[in-house]
């Protein structure tokens, strides 16, 4: 039903703009459209590269799960090679107390990675590859019900003698978050 009604609007707007008088269509004034057409091209080409050029980190992660299961989270790291410090730290905080066990399934090259209730985090050195892959499986314990939330986070640091891993991950602020993560646990 919606299909006809959409083929006949189309239909009428493209008539309405072929069976207009040549009078009635103003013409474009060429100087104008080449240069707003040049500088939008320009302006994409621009934003296109300054998109490639910087880091992105995406975190993947259940919408459910069953109650005293596990939720796995993966963070993806795409440009890396683009970062200018020595490394950068991944992490999610987790609810205190909730958590029975945490496992790394798949470490990126050259990190550090721990649990630290409530904290999970792994501080990499950046080498030659441009993406990262972290995994992390968190079970959670049976009491625990409703909505399980996790803030995930990324910096990029820069490394100092005498600073271990725990110290960069404290160095993390609000303004290093990425997102909130909220699986619902069913009680079943």
């Amino acid at each position: 039903m919606r299909k006809p009604a959409i083929l006949i609007a189309s239909l009428a707007v493209a008539a309405g703009t072929l069976l207009l008088p040549a009078s009635a269509q103003a013409a474009p004034v060429p100087g104008r459209t080449e240069t707003a057409a040049t500088a939008r091209t320009v302006a994409t080409a621009a934003r296109a590269d300054v998109a490639a050029a910087r880091p992105r980190v995406n975190v993947s992660y259940p919408k459910g799960m069953r109650r005293g299961g596990y939720a796995t989270y993966t963070f993806k790291v795409t440009g890396a090679r683009q970062i200018q410090d020595d490394g950068l730290v991944l992490a999610t905080f987790l609810p205190p107390k909730e958590v029975s066990k945490v496992r790394f399934l798949r470490k990126p090259p050259n990190a550090s990675c721990s649990y630290r209730n409530p904290r999970v985090y792994c501080v990499v050195r950046l080498g030659s590859a441009n993406t990262l892959t972290m995994q992390i499986r968190v079970w959670v314990k049976y009491r625990y019900g409703g909505t399980f939330m996790a803030d995930h986070y990324w910096a990029p640091v820069s490394f100092e003698s005498g600073l271990t891993a725990r110290d960069y991950v404290d160095q993390l602020t609000r303004d290093d978050r990425i997102g909130r993560s909220k699986t619902k646990i069913s009680l079943r």
